[in-house]
C-alpha cells in the first residue's frame, strides 16, 4: 500500500492458497509487530476468497441446472395479477407486522454469500403463519397448475 505521493506504507507477501500474509515493510513500526492487524488482514483475504468461491459456485449451478430441470413454458414465467384476497391479506400483514409492529427478524445470510448484498446491508424477514401460507397456496395452485400444465402439490411459499 502506498500514499498519494508513492510513499510505501505497507508491503505484503500474500499466499492466497494457505491464506498466509506477512507484512515485510511498513512506515509504521507498530504494524510490523501487530498480530491483531495481521490477523484482520488474513480474515479479509479469507472472506474475499470465500466470496469468490461462492460466486463461482453460483455461476456453475446456473450453467449446470438448466440441463436437467424441466421447462414448463417457453419463457419460464408468466405475469398474472395477484388474487385480490391475497393482496389484501399481505398488505394488511405487512402494515401490522412490519410498519407498525416491527416484528421482522434479521435473515442472517452468510457474509461470504454474493447473491445479495448481505455482507454490507442486513436483510429482514417476517414469517406469514403456516395456516395462511397454506391458504395462499390453495388459492394459487389452480393458477400455477394451469400455467405449468401439470398437477402440483403444495410444499412451501417463500418470497
Amino acid at each position: 500500500a502506498v500514499t498519494d505521493d508513492d510513499t510505501v506504507v505497507n508491503r505484503y507477501l500474500l499466499n492466497t492458497i494457505d491464506v498466509e500474509i506477512e507484512i515485510v515493510q511498513s512506515s509504521d513500526e507498530n504494524v510490523l509487530n501487530d498480530a491483531k492487524y495481521v490477523q484482520a488482514q488474513r480474515e479479509q483475504v479469507k472472506l474475499r476468497d470465500a466470496r469468490d468461491w461462492s460466486t463461482r459456485r453460483r455461476y456453475l449451478n446456473n450453467v449446470r441446472t438448466p440441463q436437467f430441470m424441466p421447462n414448463f413454458t417457453e419463457t419460464g414465467f408468466k405475469y398474472l395479477p395477484m388474487p385480490p384476497e391475497i393482496c389484501d391479506y399481505v398488505t394488511k400483514f405487512h402494515r401490522e407486522q412490519i410498519l407498525e409492529g416491527h416484528k421482522q427478524r434479521r435473515e442472517g445470510f452468510p457474509k461470504d454469500g454474493t447473491q445479495i448484498n448481505a455482507a454490507e446491508v442486513n436483510t429482514w424477514m417476517t414469517h406469514i403463519p403456516p395456516d395462511k401460507k397454506s391458504w395462499i397456496g390453495r388459492l394459487l395452485q389452480p393458477m400455477l397448475e394451469e400455467w405449468s400444465g401439470t398437477p402440483l402439490q403444495y410444499s412451501t411459499i417463500y418470497g
